[in-house]
């Protein structure tokens, strides 16, 4: 009883001031801008695809456990609304890819999947449910102990949704590509250091199309800035809202090899949490913007989409053995006690995209990149498998002692990377 009581008591004092240094009663609104948006022309703006998107709230509602932060907490207000977004594309040949975004920090690839059985009109291998890995949001993990079925059957619904609301809605519509750096705003280590280049797709869809613009941006950062007792998709919110503002249309997030790669400010005179979240999102899109100025060409675009299985066993029984037998869907594990899962690699006319199921280390994906201009990569994509990372930067008592300590062992990040390499030189 004496323990309990002392945890409860600790448990308030933390809640105390986590208030005092993180109020509720702020939060930045996204900067009003009075300018025209952009007149487009889909004959001159990029090569013929056609097209759908849809999007669908996925807020939580009542008090959700959030995803992302130790202690384990809850949110008691909402700051922005979570969103997930699909995109379809398909070429002249009939093939098609679906691209979707969730504002959640991960999902588990057994939700992924019955997802993915109840989509009609493309090949499973050919969806891809990514995350932003924001942190406040519900945790659909199960690793915060706060994973509730009421709730994910209501995301899976939408999302389920979303998608066929995007087939339904294909249509002829042109697509164009951009790439520049963003640097300065992130942070990772010596040994790992982080990509800071920004990837854009851009499609634009007829004229009368509810939704006639849309800018999918590709950059690696960690969305856990906003903290506190609030739901929020962090930064990417105001990304989309500078957008909406300048350009028009709608925005999805996608992460790259995010492993370890954390927010950085750019004003020690303002360096706090509300002011980061908001500047780091606009300044981004600003960025794209400036990219899609100078769009790359692409012509014929052909799309395809492949996956490869990764196995490799599940050697960290130290750390998150508990969340994963208890609080995680227990059949992630083989009869072998082994974790299977897959990588993907997406053919869009001159753009390789790979995916990887997890937040990968930049140093894995440096060896995979090797200075190429078209090549990205979607991280979190069909599961959140935690950290990514090669066996040369595994162990606890390291520089990297918290990632080891979040993620599946050393092996499945060497496995991940063979996989991934596999796809890249096909």
């Amino acid at each position: 009883m004496t323990f309990l009581f002392g945890a409860a008591l600790s448990y308030v004092v933390f809640v105390r001031l986590w208030f005092m240094f993180f109020p509720l009663w702020y939060f930045p609104k996204p900067t009003e801008m009075n300018v025209p948006l952009p007149e487009y022309d889909m004959r001159a703006f990029g090569a013929p695809v056609r097209a759908g998107f849809a999007k669908r709230d996925i807020t939580p509602t009542g008090i959700p456990w959030l995803g992302g932060y130790m202690p384990p907490h809850p949110a008691f207000i909402v700051r922005d609304r979570l969103w997930v977004k699909s995109m379809v594309l398909e070429d002249a040949r009939g093939s098609r890819v679906v691209l979707v975004s969730c504002d959640l920090v991960g999902m588990l690839p057994t939700d992924v999947d019955a997802i993915r059985a109840q989509i009609h009109g493309v090949p499973r291998d050919h969806i891809f449910i990514m995350a932003t890995h924001t942190h406040s949001g519900p945790d659909t993990i199960g690793f915060w102990l706060g994973r509730r079925e009421k709730y994910m059957r209501f995301l899976r619904s939408q999302i389920v949704d979303a998608i066929n609301a995007s087939l339904r809605d294909l249509g002829p519509a042109a697509i164009r590509y951009g790439q520049g750096d963003y640097a300065g705003h992130t942070v990772g280590s010596d040994d790992n250091p982080p990509d800071t280049e920004v990837s854009v797709i851009q499609v634009l869809r007829a004229p009368g199309d509810p939704v006639q613009l849309v800018t999918l941006v590709n950059w690696a950062c960690h969305p856990d800035i906003v903290e506190g007792f609030a739901v929020s998709a962090d930064f990417p919110h105001f990304l989309a809202e500078r957008l909406r503002r300048r350009i028009g249309g709608e925005t999805m997030y996608v992460q790259g090899a995010i492993g370890a790669v954390q927010p950085r400010s750019d004003n020690d005179d303002k360096d706090t949490q509300e002011y980061l979240v908001k500047t780091l999102g606009e300044n981004l899109g600003d960025r794209v913007v400036e990219i899609m100025r100078h769009p790359l060409p692409m012509r014929d675009v052909r799309i395809d989409a492949q996956t490869t299985t990764v196995v490799a066993p599940f050697e960290n029984k130290r750390d998150i053995a508990f969340a994963l037998k208890y609080h995680m869907v227990a059949n992630l594990l083989d009869d072998h006690g082994d974790i299977v899962t897959q990588v993907g690699k997406i053919t869009l006319g001159p753009l390789t995209i790979l995916t990887a199921p997890g937040e990968v280390f930049p140093k894995i994906w440096w060896r995979l990149k090797k200075g190429r201009k078209h090549l990205l990569m979607f991280g979190l994509a069909n599961a959140e498998f935690g950290y990514i990372l090669l066996p040369e930067d595994f162990g606890y008592d390291g520089k990297h002692g918290y990632n080891s300590s979040v993620s599946i062992g050393p092996t499945f990040g060497q496995r991940i990377y063979e996989g991934l390499k596999r796809l890249e030189g096909e």
